[in-house]
């Protein structure tokens, strides 16, 4: 078994660092090209571009992986579930709810995804102090990171990630349900977990719940804990991650 963590925006995959030293077996955090990562060439940064990357790294391991998805990471962690034809054992996904129909980005998503308004944004997290609550840290602190971690991750982001996250953003408008809905219209053919944080404020858990449902996936509620919930409390990540994998029974045995 592997389990392959992937990490949001603007995060790096040290997100994760916290959880994988603690899960038993091998794991692997793939970093999102831009995000502490070389963009490989010719590629755009749009979240079908980022899906199909994807696809290619899980792919890559040449069995099963226990695939694990944190904000953007979990978006596209359930269009790999849906939509393409990976080697998964199983995943699992927190912010579901923006796969529902009825879903609206946050306001910092439509400033990103406002021309003009999101090169505004972005350059002036880029110009903050790590000190400074409107800087990237200080989101990632805000967030739920702890500040060492917040800021090891705000120093790996540069211009490049502002630039992806941009085009990442505006290739998911208006809504993801717009060009990613479509395919969530039944059970996936592996087993999936919704993650749904409580204190996470850009979630709603009916929605997620909803979302869950149509996937045929359960659902682990995490009383308290924020947007970065794998930061806060990595011991009840863990216990949440390792209780569901316990109880997968492999889809493709033959793999």
């Amino acid at each position: 078994m592997v389990a392959v963590f992937l990490h949001g925006v603007p995060e790096t995959r040290d997100i994760w660092d916290a959880v994988r030293q603690r899960v038993p077996g091998k794991s692997a955090a793939p970093a999102l090209p831009g995000f502490g990562a070389a963009l490989p060439q010719g590629f755009t940064a749009t979240k079908d571009e980022y899906a199909d990357w994807l696809a290619e790294q899980v792919t890559a391991f040449g069995e099963p992986v226990d695939l694990v998805g944190h904000d953007w990471g979990a978006l596209l962690t359930i269009r790999l579930a849906t939509a393409y034809d990976v080697p998964l054992r199983s995943w699992v996904a927190d912010v579901a709810a923006c796969f529902d129909s009825r879903y609206r980005w946050h306001r910092r998503a439509v400033e990103w995804q406002t021309p003009d308004v999101g090169e505004r944004v972005v350059a002036a997290w880029l110009a903050a102090d790590a000190a400074d609550p409107a800087s990237i840290a200080g989101v990632l602190r805000a967030h739920g990171s702890p500040n060492d971690r917040a800021a090891e991750m705000a120093a790996q982001l540069n211009d490049t990630t502002m630039r992806s996250i941009l085009s990442l953003y505006r290739s998911a408008a208006p809504t993801l349900h717009h060009d990613w809905g479509a395919a969530i219209s039944g059970p996936t053919s592996a087993p999936g977990l919704v993650v749904t944080p409580t204190a996470d404020p850009f979630i709603d858990p009916d929605l997620s719940r909803d979302v869950a449902d149509l996937l045929g996936a359960r659902i682990a509620v995490l009383p308290g804990l924020h947007h970065a919930w794998m930061n806060e409390d990595p011991a009840t990540a863990v216990d949440t991650l390792t209780a569901f994998w316990q109880n997968v029974t492999p889809v493709h045995p033959d793999r």
